[in-house]
């Protein structure tokens, strides 16, 4: 079990770490105006490894740890009370087996799998939807260019100059809110995304904290995990932030304020962590958490961008495959590796 220092020292670390996630905005921009196709694969990447590694991680370490399942510690316990005899016959067979995995890993395992073949499914049923819909508009149009689609494509026409005659009158508005006075002019859409992310990573700093209270290895998938969630979604929200009003500047400064909640939720963690009763809590809390981001947000992210991309859905599935190999191998070796 690590100590008070290390859980301290590399638990801070890792918080800050998913902190500087919030001001990577700084650093992908100049690359998705210079470079748009490597900001495409690098996005596209990242979003799968985010599925990959949240719902293995909630499915791998965070349930079977609320379950009281992945007792690595209380092993190593009971091996340092044991007698010279059993030290001997544990050697014997640690030789004979070569390492052991536990069964829940594999059961939990085919959880994860089952969820990948099923986003899969929906992705090529989404694509041969959409690829429905786009003959169907071919043949709209060409029923248009011989005469029959008159009506409809007068009523397009319509359309697109009430859209144009609405966006002309919202305009001036705009322009006053952006103009008017910076607290008066916030609107809701921003105050929700800034208090909903602080609230989010707050339950990850306390998922830091009882992961780094249980091993080092468990932390730092756990902190991978989030890393990779968190980069697309505080794009996302910097995105939003910017769309709805703020400057690039305050965007950011929103962005940090809010990811630094992770730091008070990790000391509050710790302390909480040191009661095994609690810590089985936050598992759980972490664990719905994880899996809500991957499942409802994610996956139909994934789904929308990559229906009819052919390219784009490989970059998803390098993600999402990279995400949960690594996550298996620190479940499998995570006993055998010591730091």
């Amino acid at each position: 079990m690590p100590t008070d220092a290390e859980i301290y020292g590399y638990g801070t670390l890792a918080n800050i770490l998913c902190c500087l996630c919030s001001i990577g905005a700084v650093f992908v921009i100049p690359i998705s105006r210079n470079h748009k196709n490597a900001y495409h694969v690098l996005l596209s990447v990242f979003m799968g490894l985010a599925v990959g590694t949240l719902a293995s991680d909630a499915l791998l370490h965070l349930i079977p740890e609320a379950l009281g399942l992945h007792s690595h510690h209380d092993d190593h316990e009971d091996e340092e009370h044991s007698g010279n005899e059993t030290h001997e016959d544990d050697d014997h067979d640690e030789h004979g087996e070569g390492f052991h995995v536990e069964p829940y890993v594999w059961y939990c395992l085919v959880v994860v799998i089952g969820i990948y073949a099923f986003y899969m499914l929906e992705v090529i049923m989404a694509t041969l939807h959409l690829n429905g819909q786009e003959n169907s508009k071919t043949d709209m149009l060409e029923n248009v260019g011989n005469g029959i689609g008159d009506n409809k494509l007068e009523t397009f026409r319509k359309l697109d100059e009430n859209h144009q005659s609405t966006a002309t009158i919202e305009t001036p508005k705009e322009e006053i809110k952006k103009s008017s006075n910076f607290f008066t002019g916030l609107k809701p859409i921003v105050v929700m995304i800034v208090i909903g992310d602080a609230i989010h990573n707050f339950t990850d700093g306390l998922a830091v904290a009882a992961s780094f209270n249980s091993s080092i290895l468990e932390g730092i998938s756990t902190t991978l995990a989030i890393i990779c969630h968190e980069l697309p979604q505080e794009l996302g929200d910097f995105a939003i932030l910017m769309k709805n009003g703020l400057s690039f500047k305050m965007a950011l400064f929103a962005n940090l304020m809010s990811s630094l909640t992770a730091l008070l939720g990790f000391y509050i963690g710790v302390s909480l962590s040191k009661d095994a009763g609690a810590s089985q809590w936050i598992y759980s809390i972490a664990a719905g958490l994880f899996l809500y981001i991957a499942m409802a947000d994610m996956i139909p992210e994934l789904i929308k961008s990559g229906a009819g991309r052919m390219r784009t859905i490989i970059y998803h599935n390098i993600g999402i495959l990279i995400g949960i190999l690594i996550i298996l191998l620190l479940s499998i070796f995570e006993d055998k590796i010591q730091i």
